[in-house]
């Protein structure tokens, strides 16, 4: 409500959100979405509200303009995808008794009560039951505020190395955006016409106001990584998720810090040591860095910029394929590198991010030096493949072939499979309450897949229930995952799963 709202410009900021929202559901053709947002933006005060209250009831009643008689109702298209006739008129009475909601500034009125007479989400509570999920969620009733999305816009490219560069996006103004240093951001792409979800982590300082900084490396036949390293140009536009992740350095936390990375693995790490050296903190750093070669070294000039600024930073690299002229260290790291480098073992916090061997090798190779599951620390890029979803998919698992793509941001090896997906009888079901879809589970499915085989987006990133950028509130039903360590123990509490393992028994709701 305009009561809750801290200043003009959070307000503000909302009503573009919405905006959003609508233009995505293809309630509002491109245009339309911008003379509208231009009008909520500029009426949102006291002083205005109590002038326009009749216009707009007389709009949304008439079907008139709600920006005046000089400008024209915009066409409202039908959305692009197969929604029924009932549905379209669910979405469009949706986003316009929004704007009439925010112009009236509601403040005694609750949401959902007002969203459940226009229709858009059933008028009685639903009845929950869960075991492996303490589910306590109600009906969605609007988008997810944990699932809003960023409209960024590229405004710099920075080449790092042959086959990576770092790209700033600006965040829009008014938008309030938060990130700890190691989380990552997913993103929906749009290239030549194709619509391509990744997560990327952030590269930059959470510390710096009005724009966020990724790295993405370039990988071989890499659909999206390709695209952002030849062809992105200053200006283009992309949506973005987040921030997601429990890989995350905390300062009340962790007094002492082991970071090993591998590859784009240092993108993490230079985000929490950028913030080490925003925020002045001198917590004992040690920095074990594997790549190839000399030119594969990302952030190079940034990170012996660190090294004479920040006190207590230790920084040492290490080849696999050195040149003759090296006179570093050389080979992957392991333990003997680990031991030279670190000397408090117990009182360590271990952050390790790179590919999936990597991860594991590592993880066993701490694990047998005496360091304790809980100071050890996972980020690993890689994981299950996408299934890539198509509009004329119905909503039942059907049989045939679906192709994977394997690009997952900063994948080290990219390929393309096809995959035979033998339709399974099953007791188990899933509703996609938001995308009014119910769908078949196979025993071997996990629910994004289904939500992906099924064009219910979900937004994902790892694959293994370790980032928890899938997490998504289950409204009933009872969900078994196979792991938990991305989820957030207060989430968990709130009827909160990971779709990417989660498995159900018998029928589920999911907030998608």
């Amino acid at each position: 409500t305009y009561s809750a709202k801290k200043n003009a410009d959070e307000w503000r900021a909302t009503v573009v959100r919405m905006v959003a929202y609508a233009q995505g559901n293809g309630v509002f053709k491109t245009g339309d979405d911008e003379a509208i947002t231009k009008f909520l933006a500029e009426t949102q005060t006291p002083e205005a509200v109590q002038k326009r209250t009749e216009m707009v009831a007389q709009a949304s009643t008439s079907g008139t303009s709600l920006l005046g008689s000089e400008v024209k109702a915009p066409v409202i298209p039908k959305p692009i995808s197969p929604l029924s006739g009932s549905a379209v008129l669910v979405v469009v009475g949706g986003a316009i008794l929004f704007g009439v909601m925010m112009l009236r500034r509601p403040g005694n009125l609750p949401l959902g009560i007002a969203l459940a007479s226009a229709g858009a989400v059933p008028k009685e509570p639903i009845s929950t039951s869960t075991t492996s999920s303490k589910s306590k969620a109600p009906q969605p009733v609007a988008p997810d505020p944990k699932k809003s999305a960023l409209i960024l816009q590229l405004a710099r490219i920075e080449t790092q190395t042959p086959n990576a560069k770092t790209l700033r996006f600006l965040i829009p103004p008014g938008e309030q955006f938060s990130a700890r240093p190691g989380q990552f951001l997913t993103f929906q792409w749009m290239i030549d016409g194709k619509k391509a979800v990744r997560s990327y982590t952030i590269c930059s300082s959470p510390t710096q106001q009005g724009y966020i900084e990724i790295t993405p490396k370039q990988v071989d036949n890499g659909y999206v990584s390709t695209f952002l390293n030849e062809k992105a140009t200053i200006g283009l536009t992309v949506e973005a998720k987040g921030p997601s992740g429990q890989f995350y350095f905390d300062e009340t936390k962790h007094k002492k810090l082991v970071l090993l990375a591998a590859g784009s693995g240092i993108t993490p790490m230079v985000s929490i040591l950028r913030y080490l050296d925003d925020r002045c903190l001198e917590i004992d750093t040690t920095l074990i860095y594997g790549v190839q070669t000399p030119k594969d070294i990302i952030f190079e000039k940034e990170l012996n910029r660190l090294k004479e600024r920040l006190n207590n930073f230790r920084y040492t690299v290490s080849l696999t394929k050195p040149e003759k002229d090296w006179k570093g260290v050389t080979g992957r790291i392991n333990r003997a590198l680990i031991e030279a480098n670190v000397k408090d073992l117990s009182g360590s916090t271990f952050f390790l991010c790179g590919p999936k061997q990597f991860m594991d090798s590592l993880t066993e190779t701490l694990r047998s030096m005496g360091v304790a599951t809980d100071q050890i620390r996972v980020e690993s890029f890689g994981g299950r493949p996408l299934v890539e979803s198509t509009p004329s998919v119905p909503s039942s698992i059907p049989s045939g072939k679906a192709k994977t793509i394997i690009d997952a941001a900063p994948i080290e090896k990219v390929e393309r499979v096809n995959v035979t997906r033998p339709l399974v009888i099953s007791d188990n079901s899933v509703e996609f309450v938001r995308s009014r879809k119910q769908c078949l589970v196979p025993p071997e499915k996990t629910l994004l897949e289904v939500a992906e085989i099924n064009g219910v987006t979900i937004p994902f990133s790892c694959r293994q229930g370790q980032c928890g950028t899938c997490t998504t509130r289950l409204l009933e039903g009872d969900v078994v995952m196979e792991v938990e360590n991305g989820l957030d123990p207060e989430l968990k509490e709130e009827g909160y799963i990971l779709t990417c393992v989660g498995h159900p028994k018998g029928k589920v709701k999911l907030d998608a």
